[in-house]
């Protein structure tokens, strides 16, 4: 599922990509050749001198019939300035469709310049440097770069990153996938063990408050041991309500269903009636719980795997 998802993105970023190059070649071409009869241009604020690569404004005003749209401007019709389109201006004059380029030009050569545009004349290009004779390489005062088309490139950015998501997605669900086999060569205590552990740690109570405690402490231990083991609630219902609830449980057996309700009744005794048990009592009741706690260790496993089926 994974690996067809990555697929997936995979070919839409292909398709993305494509869709953006071949509309960025459609919008740059001319779509309609040709398409300039009728149309008057002529420029305005063309100043006689400029200095080598410093801005200036230069404003194209174009008109042509009216209801009818004007071709695209072209500006390389401009060169060899180098110019940056920053705004354009329609509107309706005199029963013509008018419209007006507003660049940012520049120049780059120190020599007079000559524009193909009907009355620009001459414009010469001044030196920025101290001394015009000088022969220090000339650097433009601010230097301009190529026009950037922001939809089609950030396009092209949002593929990448897309792309770069999946295969980080591919890759962190792979290692998911191998955590649960390195897991298994790891041993897992068995919760039984850990509950045997922990009732051999009661010891032997020799008087009688102690024999009460430890009563208590057996159940919880075996609580806790059938919270883990069953996935029961052992630990918030009562002794009543547990054994209710495992009376059809066929993972727990008669004989350990009846050392369960005698454990858990010794321990009510102990806890609620302050009942004292005797050394017999309690031998009877740890005794009980260990009984429950081997029992799961080993017949418990099987019994919980034929219950799953």
């Amino acid at each position: 599922m994974i690996g067809f998802h990555a697929r997936a993105l995979t070919v839409l970023a292909f398709g993305v990509i494509t869709f953006s190059v071949a509309h960025a070649a459609w919008t740059d071409a001319d779509p309609n050749p040709g398409a300039d009869v009728g149309v008057t241009t002529r420029l305005e604020g063309l100043p006689a001198e400029v200095v080598f690569g410093a801005p200036f404004e230069l404003v194209v005003v174009r008109q042509g019939p009216l209801g009818e749209s004007l071709p695209p401007f072209e500006d390389t019709r401009l060169a060899p300035l180098a110019v940056e389109l920053m705004d354009v201006r329609r509107r309706d004059l005199d029963g013509k469709y008018e419209e007006r380029l507003v660049f940012r030009a520049r120049a780059y050569e120190l020599q007079p310049l000559q524009l193909s545009f009907e009355g620009a004349g001459p414009m010469a290009v001044n030196s920025a440097l101290a001394d015009p004779d000088d022969r220090t390489l000339e650097i433009p005062l601010d230097p301009i770069g190529p026009p950037w088309r922001p939809w089609w490139q950030a396009a092209i950015f949002g593929v990448f990153v897309v792309a770069a998501v999946a295969v980080a997605y591919r890759r962190r669900a792979t290692q998911r996938r191998a955590l649960p086999v390195a897991a298994t060569n790891e041993q897992v205590p068995d919760p039984a063990d850990l509950a045997l552990e922990a009732l051999r740690a009661l010891g032997d109570a020799s008087d009688g408050p102690g024999r009460s405690r430890a009563v208590a402490a057996a159940a919880d231990i075996v609580r806790t041991l059938l919270a883990r083991t069953l996935r029961a609630s052992a630990l918030e219902r009562t002794s009543g309500e547990l054994i209710a609830e495992f009376q059809n449980d066929p993972r727990i057996d008669g004989g350990m269903l009846a050392q369960l309700s005698s454990l858990l009744g010794a321990a009510d005794l102990a806890k609620f009636a302050c009942w004292t048990p005797d050394v017999a009592a309690w031998d009877g009741a740890l005794k009980a719980a260990r009984s429950i706690a081997e029992d799961m260790r080993g017949g418990m496993r099987v019994r919980v795997q034929e219950a799953a089926r």
